[in-house]
């Protein structure tokens, strides 16, 4: 396995955790925003008065992880992001170094005919 082909399977191992972190964000909104609707609907409000319901407490956990768990979620897509960009930037860096090989080769070619058709010319 080249160094080009680990690039690009790491690049692909990102991307797929990058969806993974963007999937548990929206977990992680779901948990909140049901607990948000629990809590709403057992108190008539957001907020407690007096001694809050069993069920106000479940909402209120619900929402609490909730936002870990899209904050979570968040952080780990802006990780992956970054590291799934570096192993592109590696991957483009290798790309031209293999272009700018063949591309020397080439153009040294262009040039030894250009000479060879003015030698002739000269002849």
């Amino acid at each position: 396995m080249t160094f080009e082909d680990w690039l690009f399977r790491k690049q692909d191992q990102y991307a797929h955790d990058e969806i993974l972190a963007f999937l548990t964000m929206i977990l992680g909104m779901n948990f909140f925003i049901g607990g948000l609707i629990v809590t709403a609907n057992v108190t008539q409000g957001l907020f407690f008065i007096s001694k809050p319901p069993l069920l106000s407490l479940i909402g209120f956990a619900l929402s609490v992880t909730g936002i870990f768990v899209l904050l979570s979620g968040f952080f780990l897509l802006l990780y992956y992001d970054r590291k799934r960009a570096w192993h592109v930037g590696e991957l483009e860096k290798a790309n031209k170094r293999r272009n700018r090989k063949h591309s020397i080769g080439i153009i040294q070619a262009e040039e030894m005919l250009k000479e060879r058709s003015e030698s002739r010319h000269s002849e």
